[in-house]
């Protein structure tokens, strides 16, 4: 009976994540082309190829609390060989997560469970629409190490099945830089001086 109670819920699950439509694909005055996009993949390192994933995107319309116009909720694996990867946002945990924008210093909580120890990796499966100033950390807590995911995309390391969400934290940082936009009505004269431009 279980089983087969199983398979229903994971044919329906199926189902849901095959027609979910994320809100900017109504809207027509955004391309989902320009909507900012980070997907994770979460696997153990023993090279089964089993996988899960979350996705996290910005969007105007999204909202700072859980909302099913933009978000999808987590239907946990219970596969000793897949792990579980999702964002958490108010105290949901997610697939699928919509934030109206990033900020500087802006911190997600994620979460990543199994139900066998041992290694583990995160990695970028898709990074698109960010500008070139914002970097993206993954923060674990447990070792204290924070990775830049733009740099190096592959986070390795070991976990036990009774270690349950909060390990880790996505952090995202705007880079400002000191070039100043110019104006292309106007005209420079650019000169040098030694070793000093002008």
């Amino acid at each position: 009976f279980m089983l087969i109670l199983t398979i229903m819920i994971m044919i329906i699950m199926c189902s849901a994540l095959k027609t979910f439509s994320h809100p900017f694909s109504q809207d027509t005055t955004k391309s989902s082309n320009s909507i900012p996009l980070l997907k994770l993949q979460g696997y153990l390192s023993s090279g089964n190829g089993l996988t899960d994933a979350t996705v996290l995107y910005f969007y105007s319309k999204a909202t700072e609390m859980f909302s099913l116009q933009s978000d999808l909720s987590k239907l946990m694996n219970t596969d000793t060989m897949v792990p579980n990867i999702y964002t958490i946002k108010d105290s949901v945990d997610c697939t699928v997560e919509g934030l109206p924008a990033i900020t500087d210093g802006l911190i997600v909580p994620l979460g990543f469970d199994v139900l066998t120890n041992g290694a583990c990796s995160i990695s970028v499966e898709q990074l698109s629409n960010y500008d070139n100033t914002t970097h993206i950390y993954l923060v674990d807590l447990v070792e204290g190490i924070s990775q830049d995911l733009i740099l190096n995309p592959i986070y390795n390391f070991t976990i036990n099945k009774t270690d349950k969400g909060g390990r880790f934290l996505l952090k995202f940082n705007l880079t400002a830089t000191n070039i100043k936009q110019f104006s292309n009505s106007k005209s420079y004269k650019v000169y040098t001086i030694g070793n000093k431009i002008h």
